[in-house]
């Protein structure tokens, strides 16, 4: 019967391998993707499962979970060591696949019986509540959804009225009403994920072009990737993002645009509220319910990284991962497969937020050993989370033969450290707004606080050794910031960009504190709550509070916050389309835009060209990285518009043509546009006005 039974996962396991291995080679077609989405989600819970069955996993929580989670983080390290010594290609990625198939079948352990599912299905069921929670949060997608555009849209919320903000913040209260009434914490926990969802995707849902400059140069490098099996020069950097992206992309045969699109939004909305809900749970050791109440407090904190799909954003959610999967390893030591396999895969993504995930690990599981020197040990692993950032970056300027900065000029920069806890410039001070806006930005102020504040009180009242580990992390993380705003500053890189890496690190020094800020929330509403009966009053402040935490997520634009971006519009698409079109196979021009219309050029046609001047490439548009295209594009917006400008930035890069693209939100478009019209050789207007692209030809002297 045992044999039987080894045999039967050993066909089962097999057979979900052949079957990705033939959506690997089928050609693009409509059903190619649905059976590819059918067969990788086939394959990963098949392997999940068997894989929770071995002595490995048998023991954690949710067991499935952990080692589904545990396969993709694997599938990402190997992929990302093998890609920065080789490429990615269909043969990679199912040599990898099969090694995690013949590992599985080697781990299993014959003769153990599936778990009943009977257990599990009693604890879902639908009541009145519920229906009308899914109601609310059906209106709240849909509204999303029919508001998408392709035209100028700074923020999403320019969109929506107050009656959007109050169904969010009704179904958030009621979602907490029924957690604390219901025994079915598995709907709780559905519910909960679906609010997580429309939380994290609303750009998802309203821009189906993209949404900023960065994503849009990672697509195009996985475009590449995807057709090619490399891209150069490869660094060290990005390699998980490329790897988890193509992998998804060749088996399902969905673009790369839209996984790229929707990769880190819907991650956040399924492995975040999930994570949280068992480190709550076993973890801290709460009840169910006090758990899933606590899955929801994470949303107290503004998330603004899951909101869009960067390398960055994808490692700062494995980091989080890693911090609340930590919390097991004290009672499930088997925690520390998926605690490090999430590490390792955030420090394949981005080291800015690997590092300290790999630190992290490192540190919970030496401060629970019997280790004699173990103080000395401790000790070493802070100092070297203290520099590790700087360190890194000091290697980079080193390799690159970039000229490091002195010492000595940390003092004359400490202002830009201190800057890094102010508003952004783009905040009005000094202009009175509404009460609700006074009380939004007044909440943001003091976010921090909250959640440096209850971290401390669950601190001191547990008193974990284990504890203090997370609290150092902090205090390790604002040192990195110190130096990389005051010391280790990029040549050529514009000045509001030069604090993007402090910035950086200024966000994820709080997700440490995020655990023991739930932790510490809960024990205090359960220590002033003396009756059973529901605290509707803590649930209707904690809905608000959440509700202007969602708000804060996003970019906002009113008469406090004038967020400066913009998006990538359908105008942008056909002014590229026609520079391309027109040039045809010529490369001996450059353009002049801004960033989105350069994102815009990047989705179309890729890296489709760079110049050479004094043995340094550049791109054929005008990137945000402070160079000669840049810095024209700019003086021309700035300081008039003068032909000598141009004929000095034809002569520089050698080209025949230069295009200048200006959109019509920009400030002082008009008379920009009336400077420009005087000195072109020709000009065409894209868009009933909403782009102008002028063109300058290089004279033949």
């Amino acid at each position: 019967m045992h044999n039987i039974f080894s045999k039967k996962y050993t066909t089962i396991l097999c057979t979900s391998l052949v079957l990705v291995g033939i959506s690997l080679f089928l050609p693009k077609h409509p059903l190619s993707i649905y059976f590819g989405l059918a067969v990788i989600g086939y394959y990963l819970l098949l392997h999940a499962y068997t894989l929770s069955l071995t002595r490995f996993f048998t023991a954690l929580p949710y067991p499935v979970f952990f080692t589904g989670l545990s396969i993709i983080t694997f599938f990402t390290t190997i992929q990302s060591i093998v890609y920065f010594f080789y490429q990615i290609h269909t043969g990679t990625i199912l040599a990898i696949l099969s090694s995690i198939s013949i590992g599985t079948i080697l781990l299993h352990k014959k003769g153990v019986t599936p778990p009943s599912l009977k257990d599990i299905r009693r604890t879902f069921s639908l009541n009145a509540l519920s229906l009308i929670i899914l109601l609310l949060q059906g209106v709240l997608v849909w509204t999303i959804f029919s508001r998408s555009t392709t035209g100028v849209l700074q923020t999403p919320w320019l969109i929506f009225g107050k009656h959007f903000f109050i169904t969010y913040a009704t179904a958030l209260f009621l979602l907490l009403v029924y957690i604390w009434k219901s025994k079915k914490k598995h709907t709780g926990i559905l519910l909960t994920i679906l609010h997580f969802f429309i939380t994290y995707n609303i750009i998802t849902l309203i821009y189906p072009l993209g949404f900023g400059y960065d994503p849009f140069l990672h697509r195009a490098t996985e475009q590449h990737i995807l057709h090619h099996g490399f891209a150069s020069p490869k660094t060290p950097f990005y390699l998980g993002q490329y790897s988890l992206i193509i992998m998804f992309a060749k088996i399902t045969h969905l673009s790369v645009h839209v996984i790229d699109i929707w990769l880190v939004p819907l991650l956040s909305s399924i492995l975040l509220p999930a994570t949280t809900y068992i480190s709550m749970r076993h973890g801290f050791n709460l009840s169910s319910r006090w758990a899933n109440i606590g899955t929801l407090l994470m949303l107290v904190f503004p998330l603004t990284t899951m909101v869009i799909t960067t390398p960055q954003n994808l490692a700062n959610l494995f980091l989080l991962l890693t911090i609340l999967t930590t919390s097991l390893c004290k009672t499930y030591h088997r925690a520390y497969i998926p605690a490090t396999l999430l590490a390792i895969t955030s420090a394949m993504i981005h080291p800015i937020s690997g590092v300290f995930a790999c630190l992290l690990v490192l540190s919970v599981y030496i401060i629970q050993q019997d280790l004699r020197h173990k103080k000395n040990v401790l000790l070493v692993l802070f100092f070297t989370s203290a520099i590790s950032i700087p360190a890194l970056f000091f290697m980079y300027f080193v390799l690159q033969h970039m000229p490091i900065p002195s010492l000595s000029t940390i003092f004359g920069q400490i202002s830009s450290f201190t800057t890094l806890f102010d508003r952004p410039y783009y905040f009005k001070k000094d202009i009175p707004a509404s009460y609700i806006l006074e009380y939004t930005y007044g909440y943001q102020k003091i976010i921090p606080a909250l959640l440096i504040g209850f971290s401390l009180y669950y601190v001191k009242t547990c008193r974990s050794i284990t504890h203090y580990v997370y609290l150092f992390f902090p205090l390790a993380i604002l040192v990195n910031m110190f130096f990389m705003s005051t010391w280790l500053i990029f040549p050529n890189l514009y000045h509001f960009e030069q604090g993007h890496y402090a910035q950086r690190l200024a966000h994820i020094s709080l997700y440490f504190l995020i655990p023991f800020f739930i932790a510490g929330t809960l024990l205090l509403l359960k220590k002033y709550k003396k009756t059973k009966k529901t605290p509707y009053g803590a649930f209707l402040i904690l809905a608000i509070c959440i509700t202007t935490s969602w708000y804060l997520t996003y970019p906002q634009k009113n008469a406090k916050m004038a967020y400066p971006g913009f998006n990538v519009t359908s105008a942008d698409i056909h002014a590229t389309e026609f520079i391309d079109t027109q040039e045809g196979g010529n490369t001996s021009y450059i353009v002049l835009s801004s960033n989105i219309t350069a994102a815009s050029a990047i989705h179309q046609y890729g890296f489709k060209t760079y110049h050479h001047t004094n043995k340094r490439p550049y791109f054929y548009y005008a990137i945000p990285s402070g160079g000669d295209l840049a810095i024209t594009f700019r003086k021309l917006l700035y300081e008039g518009q003068k032909k000598s400008d141009i004929d000095a930035i034809l002569t520089k890069t050698g080209v025949v043509r230069a295009y200048v693209v200006l959109n019509s939100y920009w400030y002082d478009s008009v008379a920009i546009n009336k400077g420009l019209r005087v000195i072109a050789d020709g000009e065409k207007i894209i868009d009933n006005g909403a782009i102008m692209v002028y063109w300058f030809d290089q004279k033949e002297v």
